[in-house]
């Protein structure tokens, strides 16, 4: 089953974690922007109307990805958005929703959740032989 193409929006203010989900995302096939800060990725919201999913961290200097959240929802914008956090609360999650996410989730959950919703696709199913199977031949 092949993966619709999406264009997603990664913002995350620490590089090796942009990078990383960025990595993950085109290697589903997706158009993937990034920001490094809550600023830029209002700006591109703003410009490019073809963003189906924002995915946020919620850490970043100057506007947190809650702040973002709120303010993308007061500018009349309806996009999907994700609130990714490596400290995740309860308070969090239920201000997140509040202000308009669709999803909260850990950082440590975020390629399952990638997967679940068919974001990446589902790794290779690789057999191992037996020893007590047959030698297979080449």
């Amino acid at each position: 089953m092949a993966i619709e193409k999406k264009t997603i929006l990664v913002i995350d203010d620490y590089s090796a974690d942009l990078d990383l989900m960025a990595h993950f995302i085109k290697r589903g096939g997706h158009e993937v922007l990034i920001a490094k800060s809550a600023e830029n990725a209002l700006d591109l919201i703003a410009h490019l109307k073809t963003i189906d999913l924002v995915i946020a961290d919620n850490v970043m200097p100057r506007m947190h990805g809650l702040d973002m959240i709120k303010k993308i929802r007061d500018e009349g914008s309806n996009v999907l958005i994700w609130l990714v956090s490596g400290q995740l609360t309860e308070h969090i999650k239920i201000l997140a929703m509040e202000y308009g996410a669709s999803k909260v989730i850990s950082k440590t959950d975020l390629v399952s959740v990638l997967l679940e919703e068919k974001i990446l696709p589902p790794p290779p199913v690789t057999t191992v032989q037996s020893s007590m199977d047959p030698p297979r031949a080449p």
